[in-house]
């Protein structure tokens, strides 16, 4: 006897309607921010302080984060506190307020990180209000040191005084700084955002590791930038493609905001934590793509050009001369960016 198997036709389940719903159900960390903005827990620091360190929900802490605050281990109240220094620059009042914040609440203690802040360490929540206060009057901040954030903007430390430099990028630099250091807007982003900006011929800023880059260059005798985008290390590290454009210095910001407003209203990139980085969607659309939703967010097409490749060497060790006339800079190695108060 002969029996006839009859094949089984199994509907494709329908995919999920991507919406904030979805987002907020699959992300906690999207839940998180959803629930209290992290940047408003400032204003809960008075009653987190008189509950005590053991009392604070874990919530709480992520939410801390937003004001470069990490948890020291191990966990008994201490932090680890970042401060965002753009291009790595600082006056002397600047570096002499962070070192007495040292002394005063990081035990003499202090290091140098690769993306150019100063980091303190057995920070406690006591000591925020008069730290936050300090900083601000030196024209200093905490905002957005970690969490979903525009994270401390790099570049050349050298800016303004390299005499090889194409042209001094230090105004571009505070005004992006400026505009997205505490920005409510740029501030619940997918995940954290890396950007570097520089005019150095070196390019020893890195720029192919940087989510977004800037890289100096002149076009036609008029001072910009060739962009770089969707770099970065971690567990899939990434090296950023030529986005193939021309930015003019006064463009700069217009720009930058229009190539991170793309990612960031993009829920796809919202679902999971592990693939919300910008590297992910210029990986799945392609730099081509990518620059065509720019240009449709700026409402205007940007200029053809290829991002110049990396020229020379620059010595920082030792002494040098400035670009200004009789002036020198000196430079030294800082091991493991361990300094003292």
């Amino acid at each position: 006897m002969t029996v006839e198997r009859a094949e089984r036709t199994i509907a494709p389940r329908p995919a999920q309607e991507l919406n904030w719903d979805l987002v907020w159900k699959k992300n906690s960390i999207e839940r998180l921010k959803k629930e209290k903005f992290p940047l408003d827990i400032v204003d809960d620091l008075p009653d987190l302080i008189r509950r005590g360190y053991e009392e604070i929900a874990e919530e709480d802490v992520v939410r801390f984060q937003w004001y470069g605050l990490y948890h020291d281990k191990p966990k008994i109240g201490y932090f680890m506190m970042r401060i965002k220094i753009p291009g790595g620059i600082l006056t002397p009042p600047q570096l002499r307020t962070i070192g007495q914040l040292s002394v005063k609440y990081g035990r003499n203690f202090g290091e140098l990180s690769t993306r150019q802040n100063i980091q303190l360490h057995w920070i406690q929540l006591a000591h925020l209000p008069d730290i936050l206060k300090t900083l601000e009057g030196v024209g200093l901040t905490l905002k957005g040191g970690c969490g979903d954030t525009v994270r401390n903007i790099t570049g050349s430390p050298l800016a303004g005084l390299d005499p090889n430099e194409l042209f001094d990028v230090r105004p571009v630099v505070q005004e992006a700084a400026r505009f997205f250091y505490g920005n409510r807007e740029y501030s619940n982003l997918p995940r954290k955002h890396k950007i570097t900006i520089s005019a150095a011929p070196d390019q020893g800023n890195a720029p192919e590791i940087n989510c977004i880059a800037l890289v100096g260059a002149i076009k036609d005798g008029r001072e910009g930038f060739g962009v770089r985008i969707g770099g970065g290390l971690s567990t899939v590290p990434r090296l950023s493609d030529d986005l193939g454009v021309f930015v003019e210095k006064a463009d700069a910001l217009p720009v930058l905001r229009a190539i991170i407003d793309v990612w960031k209203e993009d829920l796809t990139y919202r679902l999971s934590r592990v693939k919300a980085r910008l590297k992910f969607m210029v990986k799945d659309i392609g730099p081509e793509a990518y620059r065509q939703r720019v240009e449709a967010k700026l409402g205007r097409r940007l200029e053809d050009f290829a991002v110049p490749p990396a020229v020379g060497e620059t010595e920082t060790v030792g002494v040098h001369p400035q670009k200004q006339k009789n002036r020198h800079y000196i430079g030294f190695p800082v091991f493991a960016g361990l300094m003292s108060g």
